[in-house]
């Protein structure tokens, strides 16, 4: 008889995580089926640097400075302070 009393008590007990477990994916399910989708700006056009002073301005503000930098710009080629940085060509 007491392992069929032990068997019903363990038997809540386990009951309590199962449905707060349930309850907690329903409730992430709900927040990934009811979220909205990302968006971004349309594209405007290519990347096309102005050159100023010999340094490209890369972000439109007319001034080639240290905001102006492209991180593999042509393959592993970057820009930095608005300069083509060559090491990456070789001998």
């Amino acid at each position: 008889m007491a392992a069929i009393r032990l068997t019903v008590l363990m038997g809540t007990v386990g009951r309590r995580p199962a449905v707060l477990s349930v309850l907690f994916l329903l409730g992430f399910f709900a927040l990934v089926v009811l979220a909205a989708p990302a968006t971004a700006a349309p594209l405007t056009g290519g990347f096309s640097p102005t050159i100023v002073s010999g340094e490209a301005d890369l972000n439109g503000d007319g001034v080639a400075s240290g905001r102006d930098d492209a991180n593999a710009f042509y393959g592993s080629t970057h820009i930095i302070d608005g300069m083509l940085d060559c090491d990456a060509w070789g001998p």
